[in-house]
């Protein structure tokens, strides 16, 4: 999982987690409705910042303005994907890990983004790596 994928997962689950704590009485009464918005307004924050930041037009910089328009497939590639396995004992219970290469093939494409204000286009590059299994 890489570090976007994970702070995606945080920012979402952290309102969910404070909401747990004032269930359970960790907070007192005043704290808990202060704590409460500013876990709220931090994770909007923290989530316009990861994923809605590329919605951003690089030239008229308005916010969720731009709009995928067309993809396009520059290269594919077979190469060795890392993948993780599990060990698992007789009871069929998780003991440890194993990494392993396998095949797979690698994509690399553009994606062509045009601007609902200014009607620029943008092109941003993507690599794709994927098991075949």
């Amino acid at each position: 999982m890489n570090t976007r994928k994970f702070l995606k997962w945080v920012i979402v689950l952290s309102p969910i987690i404070n909401i747990f704590g004032i269930i359970s009485g960790e907070y007192s009464r005043g704290t808990a409705v202060g704590a409460e918005i500013l876990c709220c307004l931090a994770s909007f924050a923290m989530l316009y910042f990861v994923v809605f930041k590329d919605k951003n037009c690089p030239i008229c910089k308005k916010p969720f303005a731009l709009k995928e328009t067309n993809r396009e497939v520059l290269s594919r590639e077979n190469v060795s994907v890392r993948v993780e396995n599990n060990i698992r004992n007789r009871d069929g219970k998780v003991t440890g890990t194993a990494e392993q290469y396998i095949p797979g093939v690698k994509t690399t494409y553009n994606v062509y983004y045009t601007c609902r204000f200014c009607g620029k286009v943008t092109c941003r590059t993507f690599v794709n790596k994927k098991a075949l299994r």
